[in-house]
């Protein structure tokens, strides 16, 4: 019989190599920083405003020979920038003081209107009122007269006229502010006969200049133009 041959076992299939394993990254975070707190930067003045033209009109009680009196007025300023401005005014008394002494037989009343340059100059910005200097320095013309109907007036007088006043001011539109003021009138020149020049009132006897000095009180109206 023929021999059987040997059988040769298999040899295993060679293993598989190993998956790699993926490498982990481990990333370190530095913790953030605290940024400081934020400063506020103070509030910027504001920029300055484009030259403005304004008319406004004025209603005035006022005061002289220690009497009172009301007058009408008009101004008009150029604004120069938000707080400066420079212009003109004029005033004419429709309520005449009374001047008592000037005739002892009727009452007299002292009859005067004035004109001149006004500047202004904003204290604080409105907020929603501020606060104006206002200054006006210019001339006039001073009369006294009666309403009785056979007396006749005296002559009308030139005087030089210097009035400083303060005033609140709102605007409460776009283009429309109110305000309210305060002022005092000085006045030098006026120079009646000296007969007539001596005014009588409750201190005593005073010359046509000083019975013009007095208080003024304002409400005023103004409009910008553009």
């Amino acid at each position: 019989p023929s021999p059987t041959p040997a059988v040769v076992p298999a040899e295993p299939p060679p293993a598989a190599d190993p998956v790699p394993k993926t490498a982990e990254v481990v990333v370190a975070v530095a913790p953030a920083e605290e940024k400081p707190a934020a400063v506020e930067a103070p509030p910027l003045a504001p920029p300055p405003a484009p030259p403005a033209l304004t008319v406004g009109a004025v209603v005035r009680g006022t005061s002289a020979a220690g009497e009172p009196g009301a007058a009408i007025g008009v101004r008009g300023a150029y604004g120069l920038n938000h707080r400066l401005s420079v212009g003109a005014a004029g005033f004419v008394t429709v309520w005449d003081p009374r001047a008592s002494a000037l005739s002892y037989r009727n009452a007299r009343y002292l009859r005067f209107y004035y004109l001149g340059l006004e500047l202004g100059y904003a204290v604080t910005l409105p907020d929603p009122l501020g606060l104006r200097l206002r200054g006006l320095v210019g001339a006039g013309g001073v009369t006294h007269h009666s309403y009785h109907a056979n007396d006749v007036s005296a002559p009308t007088q030139a005087f030089v006229v210097a009035e400083p006043g303060l005033e609140l001011y709102w605007p409460i539109l776009d283009k429309l502010t109110v305000a309210a003021g305060v002022g005092y009138r000085w006045a030098w020149g006026a120079d009646f006969a000296p007969s007539l020049r001596a005014v009588r009132t409750a201190n005593g006897e005073t010359t046509i200049d000083g019975a013009l000095q007095g208080v003024t009180l304002d409400l005023s109206g103004t409009f910008e133009l553009w």
